[in-house]
């Protein structure tokens, strides 16, 4: 008697992708809301900082989140950088953008849509380089001696 196993929705290709482009996604929405949370204490704390240079410092902290949003789901999955980490910035971008809409109302303008192609940009990058990233492994040093 064969017993046959069932195969989950989170054991086929897209439930694996899915699963890492959360995880990428919640680990890029942590370290943004860390960088957020700093770049609020900096203001409080320096008085003197000019409010135009604070759309920029949004824009580096939405593309660092991006970028490690990206490396992570890629990072996890182990193949198919570009697509995992682009997919998993747009979708920080797009929880971004949820915030937003939550905190200020949806005032779309040229800074949101260049924060989003960033993320997804930085993303991407984020993924090719966790999937291209050399691995130091000790054993083959061990075993060459």
């Amino acid at each position: 008697m064969k017993i046959r196993k069932r195969r989950r929705s989170s054991d086929s290709i897209s439930g694996a992708l899915i699963r890492c482009v959360s995880a990428g996604m919640i680990i890029g929405a942590l370290f943004l809301t860390a960088l957020l949370l700093g770049l609020a204490a900096l203001l409080c704390a320096v008085r003197t900082l000019p409010l135009r240079y604070l759309p920029a410092l949004i824009s580096v902290s939405c593309a660092l989140a991006g970028f490690l949003a990206g490396f992570f789901s890629a990072q996890i999955r182990k193949r198919s950088g570009l697509i995992t980490g682009a997919l998993s910035a747009l979708m920080l971008a797009i929880l971004f953008c949820a915030t937003r809409i939550g905190f200020g109302g949806l005032l779309i303008d040229l800074n949101l849509f260049l924060r989003l192609v960033i993320m997804a940009l930085c993303g991407g990058i984020g993924g090719i380089i966790a999937v291209n990233r050399k691995t130091d492994d000790r054993r083959k040093l061990y075993r060459k001696n």
